[in-house]
């Protein structure tokens, strides 16, 4: 059997204590955070779009707009997001 170390349970402790043990669970789940999916509702065509892009696609589009580090870079990356779904077209992050 596999053991982990202390140092390793430490680590998982620490990452369930500060949020990073749970980041990705709303990007594996799709799930588009409140300010994004409030700027595709604004443009009907864009959210269709979106909607329609692969899985894959929307988890990179989603981890490249949570990975911003200032909210500034935030609503860029969503901004330029819906520009690109209205043209049908999906952000390379």
């Amino acid at each position: 059997t596999n053991k982990m170390m202390p140092s390793g349970i430490e680590i998982i402790e620490k990452a369930k204590e500060n949020g990073y043990w749970e980041i990705l669970d709303d990007i594996e789940d799709l799930i588009a955070p409140d300010d994004l999916k409030a700027a595709l509702s604004e443009i009907p065509i864009a959210k269709t779009n979106y909607e329609a892009f692969s899985s894959s696609s929307k988890k990179a589009i989603l981890w490249w707009i949570k990975s911003a580090k200032r909210p500034e870079t935030r609503s860029k990356r969503i901004q330029e997001t819906v520009e690109k779904a209205v043209q049908n077209i999906k952000v390379k992050p």
